[in-house]
């Protein structure tokens, strides 16, 4: 029997619905953003998503939901704030006409531990 699910996943991390905890660090791209590209659709310019390449810190979280893949992290810019951003470990570089399936996403399962549920603590002291 042909399987959806399995023929439209381009990545290494299982079913929809798992957590991860970083137990190593490795490199990331998240997306930061989008950005006009040069191609046109009509009279509609097609933008593309614009990534920066980050380094996954042990503790940070990595969930793999339906809505694609997040990487979660407790630190922006130092400043102790949760954020989520959508994470690929190769960027599509493809022209958005050309025809075939997007890269396949190799993520390091060795540096990654699962979880049972998504969980984000801090630990925050109080200033006297």
């Amino acid at each position: 029997m042909f399987d959806v699910d399995e023929y439209y996943r381009n990545h290494n991390l299982g079913k929809p619905n798992l957590y991860y905890k970083v137990v190593q660090e490795f490199d990331l791209f998240i997306q930061t953003g989008i950005a006009p590209s040069n191609e046109w659709f009509g009279a509609s310019q097609i933008h593309r998503a614009v990534y920066s390449q980050i380094k996954a810190k042990k503790g940070d979280r990595i969930a793999n939901l339906h809505g694609g893949i997040f990487y979660l992290s407790k630190y922006n810019k130092g400043l102790l704030a949760a954020v989520c951003y959508p994470c690929v470990m190769v960027v599509n570089t493809r022209s958005a006409f050309e025809k075939g399936k997007p890269p396949f996403q190799e993520y390091p399962v060795d540096n990654l531990q699962t979880t049972e549920k998504f969980e984000l603590t801090f630990e925050l002291t109080r200033v006297k």
